[in-house]
């Protein structure tokens, strides 16, 4: 089990958030477990969202597969970092 924590600015937070409910279907049929989403506060278009998924290959691969879509949603810039679980 790895998690996910993908942190992106975007251009507006009420158009992001169209594209994330949209992609709901494929987040689920990826294996993908969304803990939170959470903003910076101060900075609603600074989006942080935690998740977990399988392994660190299918992260990979989702996150290489989410690019263009995350572009497409309005993300200024995009920092993922995917952790393995300890405990």
């Amino acid at each position: 089990m790895v998690t996910i924590i993908n942190t992106q600015e975007v251009k507006d937070f009420s158009e992001w958030k169209k594209g994330f409910d949209a992609g709901a279907t494929n987040r689920s049929n990826a294996g993908v477990n969304v803990i939170s989403v959470n903003c910076e506060p101060g900075n609603g278009n600074k989006i942080t969202i935690i998740s977990e998924m399988g392994s660190r290959v299918a992260a990979e691969g989702f996150i290489n597969a989410m690019k263009q879509v995350m572009e497409a949603m309005g993300a200024i810039s995009v920092d993922v970092q995917i952790l393995d679980k300890v405990l």
